[in-house]
């Protein structure tokens, strides 16, 4: 009877220690997984510095997207199941996703639902939205008209659109000298081409990002370089280097202002703060003339 007990609970503590994992702090790190063996770093953009996760998955993992309720990030293990990746690099297979078709999968993130949308690579125009509780496809979305590829996608919280760059030159029919960026509606199964990057087709951001305060940022492994983008224009400005070589995904908790604070200016914001300086001083000068003749 003793014997028994203790084996019973031996069988316990494996059990919850195969599963236990540690969280992720919603903090302004930007997170990488080298997608072929499952290594996770964390990229400090201040100090443009990487640390590496004591533990290595070893197998393939891609199309993470960090969930704010419990501060994991979940994404997909070897084309077909859902795992569970913690801050310390541990890696927990929770099975076959009932619905989902697999086969190579680069996108993926979480929406305002809740739900973990992963994009196949065999196919632009079907995004399925998965819960991570139940391991299971929720929903299917049709997206009309998406004839091109992205590595990632990242949910912008403000405007609740997934944003990632294209690679392909013919999305709009016509030849493109450059990346474009592209916004997608699921509510509306609709998709936008914001406009150029500004850089060359080249370009793999496999790693895209958002922050609570509506940033888009990626990182391209190509050139290694990271960028911050104008979710008006498309425009991308590089604010520091990452890694390069090996295909990697990335996530951000999209709970976090991200590491500029306050939201940077759009152009056309800019332009609106510009006239309201020049409207200020107008009338000012205004002011101060009727009071010089009165």
């Amino acid at each position: 009877m003793i014997k028994s007990f203790i084996t019973l609970a031996f069988l316990i503590c494996i059990s919850v220690n195969a599963y236990s994992q540690e969280p992720f702090p919603c903090d302004d790190s930007f997170y990488q997984v080298f997608t072929n063996q499952g290594q996770l770093i964390t990229y400090d953009l201040a100090s443009n510095t990487f640390v590496t996760a004591p533990n290595n998955a070893g197998d393939p993992l891609n199309a993470f997207g960090y969930r704010v309720v419990d501060d994991f990030a979940y994404g997909v293990l070897q084309d077909t199941n859902l795992a569970r990746l913690g801050s310390d690099g541990t890696v927990v297979d929770l099975g076959a996703i009932t619905g989902f078709p697999g086969g190579p999968t680069a996108s993926g993130d979480f929406g305002n639902g809740g739900l973990l949308c992963l994009i196949p690579n065999t196919g632009f125009n079907t995004i399925y939205a998965v819960n991570v509780d139940t391991v299971s496809v929720e929903n299917t979305i049709s997206i009309a008209g998406a004839n091109f590829f992205v590595s990632d996608i990242a949910f912008n919280p403000v405007d609740g659109l997934f944003y990632g760059v294209t690679q392909v030159a013919d999305v709009i029919g016509t030849e493109v000298p450059a990346a474009l960026l592209i916004a997608i509606d699921i509510g509306a199964g609709t998709f936008e081409i914001i406009g150029s990057t500004g850089l060359s087709q080249d370009v793999v951001f496999g790693s895209m990002y958002a922050d609570a305060s509506g940033r888009v940022y990626g990182s391209d492994r190509v050139s290694s370089n990271f960028y911050v983008f104008d979710t008006e224009t498309g425009h991308a400005t590089a604010l520091g280097e990452t890694v390069d070589g090996s295909p990697i995904d990335g996530f951000f908790c999209s709970a976090n202002s991200g590491p500029f604070g306050l939201a940077i200016p759009t152009l056309s914001q800019w332009g609106l703060i510009a006239m309201a300086g020049i409207l200020g001083i107008v009338g000012f000068m205004v002011i101060r003339r009727r009071k010089a003749t009165a």
